[in-house]
């Protein structure tokens, strides 16, 4: 794996196209650089109405490593919301 491969831009690309080809192109899923080179992942879907927040978690998390495999751990914080929750 390249240096470049590490890089926020690139991760933080990578968890986005992985979060909305699984949860829908229309998802919006924001980015932020933190603690260096860290990124921290905002996601909202109606899909996540009625799960529980450690179901809403469980399902992004599972994109996030299946798509990243180890680089998911350059990812360090996940907050999911469903529609309801931004009302």
């Amino acid at each position: 794996m390249s240096t470049a491969d590490l890089t926020y831009d690139r991760i933080a690309q990578d968890v986005r196209l992985a979060l909305k080809g699984e949860f829908g192109a229309d998802v919006p899923v924001s980015t932020e650089k933190i603690q260096g080179d860290k990124v921290a992942v905002a996601i909202a879907s109606e899909r996540f109405d009625g799960m529980t927040p450690k179901k809403r978690q469980d399902e992004v998390w599972k994109v996030i490593r299946k798509s990243l495999q180890e680089r998911a751990q350059r990812v360090s914080l996940v907050m999911v919301y469903g529609s309801k929750d931004l009302l």
